[in-house]
């Protein structure tokens, strides 16, 4: 799933920094509200969380107990991320993350430091997926 969005999401993270950037290029994080670089921050899911969306996509498609084998590219040598052998199923689970997903910017630090617990929070600059 991470994969299937993978460039939508660092093409939102860029369109964020350009909306809400300032002269410098840094912006604040939405945690802290220090500026940070692009290089320092991190595209979080404030809400839901991406396990949860991917569980929502799994649950919607009846894939609670297990994902039907061939729809995940198999492991080759050196491969370290699966992918969705179908792209038409891909291109499902973007819809579903483009219609949900509340993302923000925030530090690399505040978001490792405080994943868990940063729930549901209040967005004050929404950066929105384009589709």
């Amino acid at each position: 799933c991470r994969k299937a969005v993978s460039s939508e999401l660092l093409g939102a993270k860029w369109a964020a920094f350009e909306q809400y950037g300032d002269e410098t290029g840094c912006m604040p994080c939405e945690i802290t509200g220090e500026l940070v670089t692009y290089e320092e921050a991190h595209l979080d899911h404030a809400w839901p969380t991406f396990a949860q969306i991917v569980a929502t996509f799994r649950s919607a498609r009846g894939w609670t107990a297990q994902i039907p084998e061939g729809v995940l590219s198999v492991p080759k040598d050196a491969q370290t991320e699966t992918s969705f052998v179908d792209e038409s199923v891909a291109e499902a689970f973007r819809e579903t993350h483009r219609g949900v997903a509340i993302l923000r910017i925030v530090s690399s630090k505040a978001n490792l430091s405080k994943a868990a617990s940063q729930r549901r929070p209040a967005v004050k600059r929404p950066v929105k997926l384009a589709g």
